[in-house]
Parts: C-alpha cells; sequence; structure tokens
C-alpha cells in the first residue's frame, strides 16, 4: 500500500467512526471508491480500536485489585442493588471494576469461605447471542485447563434470565501491567515470568486453545506470586470458528501479531505476544509503542522491531536472538510451538551472566596502545565518529540514516575537529570507525591521523576529502587510513564503506586478542597441567566386589583426554571415560569443562542417557570451530553386575569374560557431544558375572605401535587381552603399556585406559 492510500486510510477512520454502525459499509465503499486494500485496512483499524472494540478491555484488569488496599482505590456504590446480595453461594462485597460488557466483583464463596471474582454480564445487552457466547468462551476455554499458571474456573451460569456469571479464582498480587509501570525487570525476572506465562499457555495449546489476548493486563500474580492467565474471552478452539465474532482482527493491538492484525492466527501468535510482553517488560515498553491506532497497525505490518539491545545493552545476546525469533513477522520463521522456546528459556537461565566490557584506563594523554576488551560477535550497534566541522554535517547524517539509528543497528557520534575527537575516542573505547575530514580548525584530519596511528587505537579512520584532493588523500593512507571518499557524500557508497570497515575492524581486534593469549601462552600452559592433575581422581576405587586401575600418558604439551571412577553409594561404581578433539589450551579448556559437569551430573543419580544430554546442551554452544567431546559413561551395580552406559561418539569398551571370551560392545546411539543440537541419547545395560571385567580405551591407543611396529588394531587388542585375561587390572595394563614401550616405534603418548573387574566373593 502506498503512502497516498494510507493517508485516505487515515482520514476514513476517523470519519467512519461517526457513522452509525449499520451504515459504514456503504460508506466506506463510497468514499474509499472501491478500493478493497483501503477498506480492508480501515476495518481492521475498526475491530482493534479500544473505543469502537471495547468487549472487556476497559475492566479486565480490574480482577488484580487487592482488597483492602488503601494505595487502589476500590469502586463501590451504595445504589448497586447485588452488593450484600447472595448470588448462588457467593456474598457479594464490593464492586472493583465495570466495562463495556459487565462489572466485576469480589465476593465470597460461602461454602467454601474464599474470596472469588465474580463476572456479571450487563443486563442490557445480556439477550444478544454473540456476546453471551463471547461471555462463556472464557469459562470454557479457562475450565479445560488445569494448570498453576493460569487462573481457576469455579462456575459460569445464569443467574436470571438476562444475567450471566462466572466465578474465578481472585489474583491479589497485582497485575503484570502494574510491575511493568514500577521499572523495567533484571533479566531472571523477567525470563522466569515469561517462563510462566509459556507454560500456562502450552497447556492451552495442548488442549486445543489459542487465546490470542495475552498482554500485561491479562497476566495476573496469585497470593503465592506465581503467574496466572486471564480473560479467556476472544480464545479460539482448534476447529471452532464459531467463537470468532467478526473476520477482522480481535486483541490488543500492541501485542497482537502481524497475521493476527490480518484476522488470521494459530497458535504461533500467542508465541508473539508472549515475546512482546517480554520485550516490554525488558525496556518498559511494548515493540510496537506508536501513539495512534493506525501508525501501530502500520508499523506492525511493515517496520522492524527495534532490537531489545537498543534499549539495554547489557542484555544477553542469545536473549534478544530468542525474542528475534519469537518477534518473527512471518509465522513460519517464529517458533514452531511453545516447547521449543521454552528449552531456550531454560539454555538461557542455565548460563551465566556474561562478563561485562572491561574500558581500558588510559595514562598519558593520547599515545598509550591499547586493545579494546570485547566480545568476539559484535553484539551492540556499529559504532561511527564523524568528525568535520561544517555545520549541516550532523544533521545530514542523522537523518540520512535515523532508520538505523532508530532500530540500534548504528550509533553516530559528532566531533568537529581533531581534539574533540580524541577526547570522544578515549571516553567511548566502543568507538571502532572514525570518519573524518582533513582541513578542520584546531586539529586537522592528518594530524588526528597522526594521533590515532601513535597511539595504537583499536579502529579505522576513513577520510572524507574533496574531490582531486589526491596529495592529502596519499598523504591520509601512509598515516594508517583505512579507506577514502570524496565530497559531496555518496551515502550509498559510504553505507558499503561503513559496513566493509566494520568488519576489518572486528577481525583486527579478533586478531589483537589472539596475540595476547598467545603471548601468554607459556604460562597458560604450565596453569592448564596443573589444573589437569589436580582434577585426575586422588586414588582409584578398590573393594572386595571390584578392582580397578588406569593409566594416562598425556601428549606432549597438554592431554585432551579426562577419565575419573568413583562411587555412588556402597552398591554402585560409577566411571567415564572421554576425549577432546584438538590439542593446547582450548582443548584442555573443554576437557576440564566436560569433565566437571559430566561428574557433576553423575553425583546426582542422573541416567547415565540423561548425563549426556545435559552435557551436549551445555557444551554446543561453547565450543570452539570443530570442537566436540566422545565420551562413555557406565554405572555398575556392584551386587547385581548391572552395567548401565551410555555412549557418546566414544571407543565402545572391550567386555572381558572371565571365561576368556573378548566382546566390544556396539556403537549404537553414539553421536559425540557438541556435534548436533537436541541429540536423543539412550540407556543400554549388560550384566556382568564375577571375574568379567571391562577394557576402556582412548583412541591414543590404537594410533599407538604395537611391539612388532604394526598399528594395534581393535582385533589385535582383543586378541591380546584374551590372552591375559583373568590377570589383575593394574597387572594388565601394566604389561601393556612395556609392550608398546618396548616396540620399534617406541613414542607412546595421548592415551588413556582403563581396567576393571568385578571380583568373585567366593
Amino acid at each position: 500500500m502506498d503512502a497516498k492510500q494510507w493517508t485516505l486510510v487515515e482520514h476514513l477512520f476517523e470519519e467512519v467512526k461517526q457513522v452509525p454502525e449499520p451504515d459504514r459499509n456503504g460508506f466506506l465503499l463510497k468514499k474509499s471508491k472501491g478500493d478493497e486494500a483501503v477498506v480492508a485496512e480501515v476495518e481492521a483499524l475498526l475491530a482493534a480500536d479500544p473505543d469502537v472494540n471495547t468487549f472487556f478491555e476497559d475492566f479486565q484488569e480490574a480482577l488484580f485489585i487487592k482488597p483492602s488496599t488503601a494505595a487502589v482505590p476500590v469502586i463501590s456504590s451504595t445504589e448497586d442493588p447485588l452488593l450484600g446480595q447472595l448470588i448462588a453461594h457467593y456474598q457479594v462485597e464490593e464492586k472493583i471494576g465495570e466495562g463495556g460488557m459487565g462489572v466485576v466483583y469480589r465476593a465470597r464463596d460461602t461454602r467454601l469461605n474464599r474470596s472469588v471474582a465474580l463476572k456479571i454480564l450487563r443486563r442490557d445487552i445480556g439477550k444478544d447471542e454473540a456476546i453471551r457466547r463471547r461471555f462463556l468462551t472464557e469459562a470454557r476455554a479457562a475450565s479445560a485447563l488445569s494448570h498453576p499458571n493460569v487462573a481457576t474456573i469455579y462456575t459460569a451460569e445464569p443467574f436470571s434470565e438476562e444475567q450471566l456469571m462466572i466465578a474465578m479464582m481472585f489474583c491479589e498480587g497485582g497485575s503484570l501491567k502494574a510491575r511493568i509501570n514500577q521499572g523495567r525487570m533484571e533479566v531472571s525476572e523477567a525470563v522466569e515470568i515469561a517462563g510462566q506465562i509459556g507454560r500456562g499457555l502450552q497447556a492451552a495449546h495442548k488442549a486445543g486453545v489459542v487465546h490470542r489476548d495475552i498482554k500485561p493486563g491479562n497476566l495476573l500474580f496469585d497470593g503465592s506470586g506465581n503467574i496466572r492467565i486471564v480473560d479467556f474471552g476472544i480464545a479460539r478452539f482448534e476447529g471452532d470458528t464459531r467463537l470468532t465474532l467478526t473476520s477482522h482482527a480481535m486483541g490488543t493491538l500492541s501485542y497482537m501479531s502481524p497475521e493476527q492484525a490480518a484476522g488470521k492466527a494459530d497458535h504461533r501468535a500467542d508465541i508473539w505476544s508472549l515475546g512482546a510482553v517480554l520485550y516490554e517488560m525488558l525496556t518498559g515498553q511494548p515493540p510496537y509503542a506508536q501513539n495512534q491506532t493506525h501508525a501501530i497497525l502500520y508499523a506492525l505490518v511493515n517496520e522492524p522491531v527495534v532490537p531489545v539491545s537498543a534499549f539495554r545493552p547489557d542484555l544477553p545476546a542469545r536473549l534478544e536472538a530468542i525474542l528475534g525469533k519469537a518477534l518473527q513477522k512471518d509465522p513460519s520463521l517464529r517458533y514452531a510451538d511453545l516447547g521449543a522456546l521454552l528449552d531456550d528459556f531454560e539454555q538461557l537461565n542455565q548460563k551465566s551472566a556474561p562478563t561485562p566490557k572491561q574500558v581500558p584506563v588510559s595514562t598519558n594523554s593520547h599515545h598509550v596502545p591499547r586493545v579494546a576488551e570485547v566480545s568476539d560477535e559484535q553484539s551492540g550497534p556499529i559504532t561511527i565518529l564523524v568528525v568535520d566541522d561544517e555545520p549541516d554535517i550532523e544533521l545530514l547524517i542523522s537523518q540520512q540514516y535515523y532508520k538505523k539509528i532508530r532500530a540500534g543497528e548504528w550509533k553516530i557520534e559528532f566531533a568537529e575537529n581533531g581534539a574533540q575527537a580524541l577526547e570522544r575516542i578515549d571516553a567511548n573505547p566502543d568507538i571502532e570507525i572514525v570518519l573524518t575530514d582533513l582541513h578542520m580548525p584546531v586539529m586537522d584530519g592528518l594530524t588526528l591521523l597522526g594521533n590515532l596511528h601513535e597511539g595504537g587505537y583499536p579502529l579505522k579512520a576513513l577520510v572524507l576529502s574533496a574531490y582531486g584532493d589526491i596529495l592529502n588523500v596519499r598523504r591520509a593512507m601512509n598515516l594508517g587510513a583505512y579507506d577514502f571518499l570524496f565530497k559531496p557524500i555518496e551515502f550509498d557508497d559510504l553505507e558499503q564503506t561503513i559496513y566493509k570497515t566494520h568488519k576489518a575492524v572486528q577481525f583486527q581486534r579478533k586478531m589483537s586478542r589472539s596475540h595476547t593469549r598467545l603471548t601468554g601462552l607459556e604460562g597458560d600452559l604450565a596453569l592448564v597441567k596443573r589444573m589437569q592433575k589436580a582434577v585426575l581422581p586422588a586414588q582409584l576405587p578398590e573393594s572386595d566386589e571390584v578392582s580397578a586401575y588406569a593409566y594416562m600418558l598425556p601428549a606432549q604439551e597438554v592431554n585432551s583426554n579426562f577419565y575419573d571412577l568413583f562411587y555412588l553409594n556402597d552398591d554402585q561404581l560409577a566411571f567415564f571415560i572421554g576425549n577432546v578433539t584438538g590439542e593446547g589450551f582450548p582443548a584442555a579448556m573443554l576437557m576440564s569443562t566436560s569433565r566437571t559437569l559430566l561428574k557433576a551430573d553423575a553425583q546426582r543419580a542422573f541416567p547415565p542417557a540423561s548425563c549426556m544430554r545435559t552435557l551436549n546442551d551445555l557444551v554446543l554452544p561453547e565450543r570452539l570451530g570443530d570442537q566436540f567431546v566422545t565420551a562413555f559413561y557406565g554405572n555398575l551395580n556392584l551386587k547385581t553386575g548391572l552395567l548401565t552406559y551410555c555412549n557418546a561418539g566414544h571407543n565402545p569398551p572391550l567386555v572381558v569374560r572371565a571365561s576368556g571370551e573378548v566382546e566390544q560392545l556396539s556403537w549404537e546411539g553414539s553421536i559425540a557431544i557438541g556435534v548436533q543440537k537436541e541429540v536423543v541419547y539412550t540407556d543400554h545395560s549388560i550384566s556382568l558375572a564375577e571375574g568379567d571385567g571391562l577394557f576402556l580405551y582412548t583412541e591414543g591407543l590404537i594410533k599407538n605401535a604395537a611391539e612388532d611396529g604394526a598399528v594395534l588394531d581393535v582385533d589385535g587388542l582383543k586378541a591380546m587381552l584374551k590372552t591375559q585375561a583373568g590377570i589383575k587390572p593394574s597387572r594388565l595394563i601394566r604389561q601393556l603399556i612395556r609392550d608398546m614401550g618396548a616396540s620399534p616405534a617406541g613414542a607412546i603418548h595421548d592415551l588413556t585406559v582403563i581396567s576393571l573387574r568385578r571380583e568373585s566373593l567366593l
């Protein structure tokens, strides 16, 4: 729709509200000259306008008024005939709200002695079948649900010929709207509340109910501080189209998805609304906060949501990604269901808070080299400093790029000369691009470039010059300018240059961080070696029921293997072995993390498959490049001999029977940790009789030379174990290592082996 049509929509919308409803269609067709797009937009605005389509809008929040609270005045009237009356078994105590469809009272349930909220349909509209149907929709929808985050409906019934009532739980903790009005929330609080809303909606969706009007006023806190979803008055049941009173939009526009504004919505519309509520909890305003209805509708359909980081730069990037997906205009790009959204909330809660940016302290004026401590990924806006003494340059650039500035993509600062520019740069280490003129008073552009080059600032400079001033451009490039542009500014060219320069700055900063890390690598490796030694088990389990022995020979620098054996209780022995791809510091850090997380979950008595699944969820976002982890975790019942295990891409252990037979466990379900999302890990089990043992090893074992110089493959390992059946695990491993060390190759390293045997108690 073009600008002319939108102007017509705006005028018709204001005019048609003054026309009686029966005459509106004819009026619209005539005034719009048959333009169907204009008619549809005006009708959608009418359907969404709070003055036209009130329903419960102006009294639904009455349910959150807390009784006997001086700060919230109670609406009462001595002339109300229902006050003090007994309706069914509910004693009406006070009127707490009213609106276009009815009145809300606080009442006392005389049978169960509890406070309830009574919604009573107005007598003068009680005979309207459509309104009666909508009034009872709420009762039907909410009563179909039994969930701690949905307000309970006690009863819905007529109490006179024209009047209906709904009795529901009284939520005395206030509304989410009132909480938001107190100020924007911390991330943890907002995500926790959003999770409760999501779980309540998930229960509704599973019951086939789409709410269609999720907003802060319909989210109340009960006496325990838990969120309760209320007002299912425009809910829709799957397959039941009769509940839609019109073909137009229904709901509250500021929290309405684009497809709902067009009169079409499924369960994904509730996901959008939940995203909008979370957005408001974090920023203090909904995604589209325009003052006028038609402005909201236009923005909803045509304008992107301003990133939440534009209001809260401190928010985790993962949370911004979650909001971005929930608020996708195209429903197919949104979360497919609430389960996926709730999983992302869970992962977000498991991650620790991000480390804040460290602003380096500058000493000795502008000439101190420094490295900006920023994240590896750009999480905030591209920050640009424009240096020019022309009075119109700030207005010109701000107007040209206002959408990017408003959306939080770019942040632009201005300085009138090189001296001011250096002050701005020292005050704001996030500045990554300087766009500077060459001819300025106080300090010109060439002098500024010289200071930037000498000071080692982690940014890049772009030069603005008069066309043909090649000599000064050459001087600027020799002083370290990254690129140049001529005046008058060609804005498309400038925009492309900004993005190109931004990538170069990010790469430069990443390389600076890598250099800093490499400089201190020697000390880091020593630290990691001590750390690895510290996490190895101090002693191996030994008892009458089991014998065990382990041996680790690290790589020349830092080993990437890990293992542990420990008792869970008197009857259960847990053990695991694993390997991280790669070498050096990153592999060692991932090794230490994986070992710690796996043991922590094992000690909480989680099944092996559950431990692997949790480890995968935590490792996947943190791994570097192609890193992944292979691991085998087993749990042996020392009384029964039942071994429960899960394998995540590791070499399957060998089972050494007391009879001398050797078999290898299968690879079934073996997917390494950190390779893909949502892996289904499965528990398996075998029985170990008395005298049976288990031999576990890392990949390094079969890569090293055997006694005759050949590579030791699995078949060779089986044959060796057959000849050693019945000997103690410690002797078995010592003999194996001696045999391998005596080989012509002789240079064995980076391997870990574990042998354990269930002992006979006879």
